[in-house]
Formats: C-alpha cells, structure tokens, sequence
C-alpha cells in the first residue's frame, strides 16, 4: 500500500498523484521546470546519498510498536525500519550504519537510542534522482474507514457485533489474533485508539488523534 506499485488499489479512500521525471528535483513554485514527485519520501528516506532523513521515528514510538510484538510480522516491519531490516534489494540500515555508510550521522544524536528508520512510504533508491520520488501520498485508506467506524458505533451504542467487525477486519488485515470478546465502551475505545496507533503510523494522523 505504501510502494510505487499497487498505487489507486481497492483499498485507497484518497491518494495524491505524485510522478517522477518531471521538472528539476529542486525546483518550486508554479514554473514549466517545477517537480511533480514527492518530497515526503525524500524527506523521510533514511539512506544517505539517497534522501535527507529529517525525519526520524522517535524511541517512544518505537517503544511503543515493542509492547505488540505479534506486530513485528507485519505493521512494524512495514512501518519503522530497524537495523538488520531488508526490503527489497536495499538495506538502509546496517549492523553498523556510520561505517557502512548507508544511515545518515544525525541518528547519533541521542545517546544510547537504536538506529531508527521511516520505512513506510520509502522504497530506496528512485528512479530518477533522489528528490524524484513517483510514490503517491496515500490520504485516506479504507482501514482508517474502517476504525472510524468501530470508533463511531462504539460512541453510539456501545461495543456492537458491529463494531468488533469492523476493527477485527483490520486485524485480519495485519494478520493479528481478534480483539478479546467482552470489552466494555472505555475498554474497546482504548483499542481503537492503539489500533489506530498501530495502523496509522506516519499517515500524519496522530496529532489529530490526540487533539
């Protein structure tokens, strides 16, 4: 879902169109030459010579995706990449990244804090350039649909058999066991809120969630 393949699928609400090859990486404003890739991609690529890293995940959430390791098969690994992770031909993050030159130096920053990468809506090395990114920016997925769902029907009449197939739906999904039977309304809305957490990480959802 977060590739340059598959892009516009069944399960996509909304994505931007982005394309690579198109005006100079650096280039803004409305000109002939301006880009139209995206630049989230490069911003959160974490190889060097590949993409800036400015954005990096944080020890807390990392922490966090730790509490559910039945999430590692899947979400985590899709979503923050760890040293030691591989996808595809290209391994950003090496056993020792600043010696094998793949992790940018800024990682170092914070004392004692795992090398830590953005994985989700990155794919290595691109086409052309690494500012020319074509991996649409996808909005809204049908399991955000899905748990705002499980989320709205809770609000009104409680944990329904409703309610627990639509958050269940996404579990299946991820290829995680289904919410324990007997929840009651804070209880099943606490695990909405971390399914959302586990779902939706780096789809710039959380700030909202939280306010």
């Amino acid at each position: 879902n977060f590739g340059a393949n598959n892009e516009n699928n069944a399960e996509s609400i909304f994505e931007i169109q982005y394309a690579t090859g198109i005006g100079r990486g650096f280039s803004d404003g409305d000109a002939s030459f301006t880009a139209e890739s995206n630049w989230m991609a490069t911003a959160l690529n974490p190889g060097r010579q590949r993409a800036f890293a400015n954005g990096l995940p944080s020890v807390e959430v990392d922490n966090f995706f730790r509490q559910f390791p039945e999430e590692d098969t899947i979400r985590r690994t899709l979503t923050i990449a760890r040293p030691g992770d591989v996808w595809g031909p290209w391994n950003p993050i090496a056993e020792d990244p600043i010696a094998a030159g793949q992790w940018r130096d800024r990682t170092g920053d914070v004392p004692d804090a795992p090398f830590l990468g953005v994985r989700k809506g990155t794919e290595g090395a691109f086409p052309i350039g690494f500012v020319q990114s074509p991996i649409n920016f996808r909005t809204m997925r049908f399991a955000e649909i899905l748990l705002l769902f499980a989320e709205a029907e809770n609000e009104a009449n409680g944990p329904t058999a409703d309610a627990y197939a639509a958050i269940n739906r996404v579990r299946e999904r991820a290829a995680v066991d289904p919410l324990p039977e007997g929840l009651d309304k804070d209880g099943f809305f606490a695990r909405v809120a971390t399914e959302r957490r586990l779902e939706l990480t780096f789809e710039f959802k959380r700030f909202f969630d939280i306010i």
